[in-house]
């Protein structure tokens, strides 16, 4: 296709198991390597697609290796995840880092995004260090637009000493621009001119420019063409709204900035859907499309005989896994389970049918392996370091932690973005509907109980090193200790703990947004701006309390009794116009609350906070307090399974049970307009609100223990 030139594996595998050849997609990657080679001038794009579960992530590994071992070819290549967010300034900020590593450079794309933080009050340099300095020459460079890094530089390096530091990364830049330090310096300094909105809506432009001047000027060197970009879980980008008031999908700054005006690269997409570009831009006529929805029987079977399983079940696996890359490796795993002890496997050993199948595979556990199961999956995400304490309290001595060890082997076990391990949707939904239709309450309550045992241990825990700094910052104070980098060490620890204890306090409501009325609502998705509803009155109040069971009105403030249970409620609801249909429909709706934690002393003003956050919405982010003070010194503690989620459309006599540890996390608990809380909150009269509710006991503090 011709251009416009104006100016991590989540797949764990074993010994016994290994990528299948997959040969149709592998030989549409090397096809299209080789046509991007031939024509320098062009770019290609290749979509692959598939559900959940296909083998996307897993298949951009391969073709990274095949990069990798393609001699005597060099290639370049950079990946993103958009399970990582779908700001643009975020994507080529990780995209930019991973390719400077490979000699390229961007200047003006550096010069936008410290210009930006500058101006959004973000200090990314302020404690720089000589190693920054020696990592990243460029910090020389753009030296001004930093306060305090210019005098750093000259600290750091003198003279000639400063310029063999940095020698080498201006050359780089000469070769990248083919222009003097002059042109360069006026383009920075137009850029440092720049507001922040004018910076974000350009900083696609500036990558654009960076990477096409590198383009053009390595192709005199030793790397090999085309430069390869990777992008995953593009579902995430394409599906949902620009976060900062455009009007536009999020996928559309790549599709009208980029991608079509950058010759030499080959652009590698995967999501679930395939890629729609092509049905209002003729210039994309040419993208390749790679199905992912199941594996070919030949790839499937070259993957069960490298794994050993007998000839004589392979029919049968490929069909009741449907050629599904997690259904064969749970499978594989089944085949594993029932031969280690001792049987011979037979179709029946293997389910009858894909659900059937994961059922199998969890009878065929171990028990001890089925426990841990059913308590991950509870859990839903969690950090290691968690999960060792979190098992042995929950099912005691019969708990051992090299069972855990082998657990995290299997391939239904995956790790997130942030090195948090999950269950794979597809098993943990199997795991919650086998607890549901085995009644097994006494694990989820102890389960329930852990989670909100350390919920409130917690806040416990941020109040009382709150009050320990504070206290070690009065001692140093006495001391006369002014001026000393001592106290002033001790200042900034005591500012960053206090801004963790104001998080649990809290305070009114934010942020600063545009509010409409029921007459007159949005013409875009907005979380809670409706001033005038009907029986909430003002929406920027949506958390409120009231004392459980009175039948009293749920109200901004009250006064807190030991030994009474108070029930909390947040609102939502989506302030934009029926008119707008789908376009209108809010995505990625999560819920969070941060609860009073510690002891409350009496005389103490405090707050619940509760927040929604959202995808598509400006601000992504809304917060409201409600305020409780005490006489007596308590303490709250969760009543079990009381946080329901009701919805003014089909929820209403059928609430959801919610997992309070999520919805007491930073990260929230996603939640929408129906059981499957799909993060989506539509804007038709039905289903466009709804409302959560939890309850806490007060406690007699000196009854605590």
């Amino acid at each position: 296709m011709k251009p416009i030139t104006g100016e991590n594996s989540r797949f764990s595998t074993t010994e016994r198991k290994r990528f299948t050849d997959r040969i149709d997609a592998r030989n549409t990657f090397q096809g299209l390597l080789n046509d991007a080679e031939r024509d320098p001038e062009e770019f290609f794009v290749l979509s692959c697609y598939g559900i959940a579960g296909s083998g996307k992530s897993r298949l951009l590994q391969e073709y990274r290796r095949m990069l990798e071992e393609d001699r005597p070819h060099s290639y370049v290549y950079a990946s993103y995840d958009f399970e990582n967010g779908s700001d643009p300034a975020q994507v080529i900020h990780r995209l930019t880092h991973q390719l400077e590593k490979n000699g390229l450079v961007f200047p003006l794309s550096a010069a936008a995004e410290l210009t930006f933080n500058e101006k959004s009050g973000i200090p990314v340099y302020e404690e720089i260090k000589e190693k920054d300095v020696l990592d990243n020459p460029m910090l020389g460079i753009l030296g001004d637009f930093v306060p305090g890094v210019s005098d750093l530089v000259s600290a750091v390096k003198k003279g000639k000493e400063l310029w063999d530091t940095v020698e080498g990364y201006y050359r780089k830049l000469k070769r990248v621009w083919d222009e003097d330090e002059r042109k360069l310096a006026e383009e920075l300094s137009r850029i440092k001119g720049m507001d922040r909105r004018e910076l974000m809506y350009l900083m696609p432009e500036f990558f654009r420019m960076d990477l096409l001047r590198n383009i053009r000027s390595f192709r005199k060197e030793g790397i090999s063409f085309p430069l390869v970009i990777f992008f995953d879980t593009f579902e995430n980008c394409v599906n949902t709204y620009e976060t900062r008031g455009f009007p536009v999908k999020a996928d559309q700054w790549l599709k009208n900035d980029v991608v079509k005006r950058l010759p030499g690269i080959l652009w590698v997409i995967a999501g679930r859907e395939k890629l729609s570009w092509k049905t209002d831009d003729p210039l994309y006529e040419g993208i390749v499309e790679c199905s992912l929805d199941e594996f070919t029987k030949e790839d499937a079977v070259s993957f069960l005989q490298y794994a050993g399983i007998p000839s004589q079940l392979h029919d049968h696996i490929c069909t009741v896994s449907r050629g599904m890359p997690l259904l064969l490796d749970v499978s594989v795993d089944t085949y594993y389970e029932v031969s280690s002890t001792g049987r011979i496997v037979t179709e029946q050993d293997l389910g009858l049918n894909s659900e059937d199948l994961i059922r199998t595979f969890l009878r065929w556990m171990s028990s001890e392996y089925r426990e841990i199961a059913f308590v991950l999956a509870l859990l839903n995400r969690w950090k290691d370091e968690d999960a060792r304490k979190a098992l042995p309290e929950i099912l005691g001595t019969s708990f051992r932690m090299s069972d855990y060890d082998q657990f995290l082997e299997h391939t239904i076990i995956r790790k997130d973005k942030d090195e948090r391990f999950y269950i794979h949707d597809a098993v943990r939904e199997a795991i919650l509907d086998w607890l549901r239709k085995q009644e097994n309450t006494a694990l989820v309550k102890k389960v329930r109980e852990y989670q909100a045992k350390q919920y409130t241990l917690s806040g416990t825990a941020v109040l009382q090193e709150t009050l320990d700094m504070k206290n070690d910052l009065e001692d140093l104070k006495k001391q006369n200790m002014a001026g000393s980098e001592v106290l002033d060490e001790a200042e900034r620890k005591f500012q960053e703990q206090y801004s963790k204890y104001e998080s649990l306090k809290g305070g009114g409501w934010g942020p600063k947004r545009t509010m409409y009325t029921m007459q007159r609502p949005a013409a875009v998705p907005a979380i809670n701006s409706i001033q005038n509803h009907p029986s909430l009155g003002n929406e920027k109040a949506f958390t409120r309390i009231r004392t459980a069971d009175s039948g009293q009105k749920y109200g901004i403030k009250t006064k807190i009794y030991p030994g009474e249970t108070y029930e909390i409620y947040m609102y939502f609801g989506n302030a934009c116009s029926p008119g707008l249909k789908e376009k209108g429909t809010i995505t990625g709706l999560r819920a969070r609350m941060s609860v009073p934690g510690g002891i409350l002393k009496p005389g103490e003003l405090r707050s619940f906070q509760g927040m929604f956050i959202t995808d598509n919405t400006d601000p992504s982010r809304v917060w409201s307090d409600a305020y409780i003070w005490v006489e007596s010194p308590v303490y709250f503690h969760y009543v079990k399974d009381s946080l329901k989620l009701f919805h003014q459309g089909s929820l209403t006599k059928n609430p959801v049970l919610l997992d309070p540890a999520q919805f007491f996390s930073k990260e929230g608990v996603q939640i929408g307009y129906d059981e499957r809380l799909s993060g989506e909150l539509p804007c038709d009269d039905e289903h466009s609100g709804g409302y959560l509710v939890f309850r806490l006991e007060a406690m007699q503090a000196d009854k605590q223990g």
